[in-house]
């Protein structure tokens, strides 16, 4: 068989592209499968130089039953032939899917990574090194555009990424420049074994359909098709990186306080920038509320541009994840589903006079009879959260609760009765306030709603004799 020219190919991508410093330890990602096998051989080959230290781990994924427990076997019996140092751990990938609400590829690869940064600090090593190939590149850029990715997307691999917040742990990817074929020889040339995992010849996944199918056909066409779908990779993360401060100042643009824990955006200032900033904005935002990237598709942007710049005051959108995007008027907010604001059913009695506390935060409200009352010097010294109704209008016995749905009144001063939905809109109260605005009712229905308007049928008049003041004092009003 032919000499293998990748050893030296691979010194030269490393010292290239700075991948390694001098003697430090590197912790190499090794699953058993022929990639992995070759990059331990080279790795190896590198500490036996003195070029660097070396350590390795393997995480079973339990997807695989025996098969699964035979690789960690093969992977954990290889390193200790080498002399390297070696953390294996098991995980239940499934069950993790099933708790956190993931596909399988996305909990095993949450797993993994967890896996990583825990191995990286046992091991002291700054440096997580996987077997990613230049076919794997190819395969990732094809089947994000087959899935319709955005420009992100098509960067395909990195070579080099963080792993966690403070970047004080790297994955890096120096194999990225070799393609599957050349690691097939290497491994021939040098003899080495490897696990096969079965699962990778079945057509059942779109990944191996790529792999399978669809490149052997595109190879047809050119032989070279995965270089220059890596480079396609590759050109367009060089334009993003090169838009990056940009895209920070068009975040900095449009981005205003929300809620705890959600990111709010301006409508009017996302929909000024460039539409591609605006595209990057929302991606930024929807990874750093948690969207795993594989997941994030240019068709989830274009649906949150299309709720900024749609008529309704308020809508919202479910995305994948546990996420959402609502519109708050003048904002659009992106956070956890679960953190719209919403309020568990309650109700309330409201004595005449007397006072109740509200669950959920919503405050108190109260009522008393006055004994004197004059409409000129209430007006002028009026707050929101104060109103005075004529109490001989009251029908039975007063309740604080929410809104039920498809409820109606009629405002003061309106011609007749409307939808309650309806009434919020024309007063701009934001979607997420409104579940939170308490209404004080009697037998024949709504009141009063809080801080905002009362019935007409119990309005002040000239002919009132009995004089009943509801306070609410609520919540600070959350900002438009």
């Amino acid at each position: 068989m032919a000499r293998s020219t990748l050893y030296e190919r691979f010194l030269a991508f490393a010292r290239k592209n700075r991948l390694f410093a001098p003697g430090e330890r590197v912790l190499l990602a090794c699953s058993g499968g022929p990639d992995s096998m070759a990059l331990l051989d080279l790795l190896v080959r590198c500490r036996d130089r003195g070029l660097i230290a070396l350590s390795v781990c393997h995480l079973d994924h339990s997807l695989r039953g025996e098969d699964s427990r035979r690789d960690a076997a093969f992977v954990e019996e290889t390193a200790s032939k080498l002399g390297v140092d070696i953390q294996v751990a098991r995980k239940n990938v499934r069950l993790i899917a099933r708790r956190r609400g993931l596909s399988i590829e996305a909990a095993a690869r949450q797993a993994r990574y967890e896996f990583f940064r825990r191995a990286a600090r046992r091991a002291g090593a700054a440096k997580v090194a996987t077997a990613h190939t230049e076919s794997d590149n190819a395969e990732t850029v094809l089947q994000r555009i087959i899935e319709g990715a955005g420009p992100e997307g098509l960067r395909g691999i990195p070579l080099v990424r963080a792993l966690g917040k403070r970047n004080r742990i790297q994955i890096v990817r120096p194999l990225l420049f070799a393609t599957r074929g050349e690691i097939e020889q290497y491994i021939g040339a040098r003899r080495l074994l490897s696990r096969l995992d079965r699962t990778n010849l079945e057509p059942i996944y779109l990944r191996n359909r790529i792999r399978l199918e669809i490149l052997p056909l595109l190879k047809e066409l050119n032989p070279s098709i995965e270089h220059a779908l890596s480079r396609i990779g590759r050109s367009v993360g060089a334009l993003l990186d090169f838009a990056g401060d940009d895209v920070a100042a068009a975040l900095d643009k449009t981005r205003r306080p929300g809620p705890a824990g959600a990111t709010a955006l301006d409508k009017a200032a996302l929909l000024d920038v460039h539409p591609a900033l605006a595209a990057e904005v929302i991606k930024h935002v929807l990874l750093a509320a948690g969207l795993v990237g594989r997941t994030l598709s240019s068709k989830h942007i274009e649906a949150i541009l299309a709720l900024a710049g749609g008529r309704k005051p308020s809508a919202a959108l479910d995305l994948p994840g546990g996420l959402s995007a609502w519109r708050d008027y003048a904002r659009v907010i992106i956070g956890r589903r679960e953190m719209a604001p919403q309020v568990a059913p309650f109700r309330k009695a409201l004595h005449i006079p007397g006072s109740v506390t509200l669950p959920d935060g919503l405050g108190k409200m109260e009522c008393r009879l006055l004994k004197r009352f004059r409409l000129d010097t209430f007006l002028s010294a009026k707050t929101r959260n104060v109103e005075v109704i004529d109490a001989r209008e009251v029908r039975g016995a007063l309740v604080v609760r929410p809104a039920e749905p498809g409820e109606r009144f009629r405002p003061l001063g309106a011609p007749g009765a409307r939808k309650l939905q309806d009434f919020f809109v024309d007063e701009k109260v934001p979607r997420a306030r409104r579940a939170r605005t308490p209404v004080v009712a009697d037998a024949a229905g709504i009141i009063y709603v809080a801080a905002l308007r009362i019935a007409d049928r119990v309005k002040v008049t000239g002919k009132t004799l009995s004089y009943l003041r509801l306070k609410w004092t609520g919540p600070e009003r959350r900002p438009r």
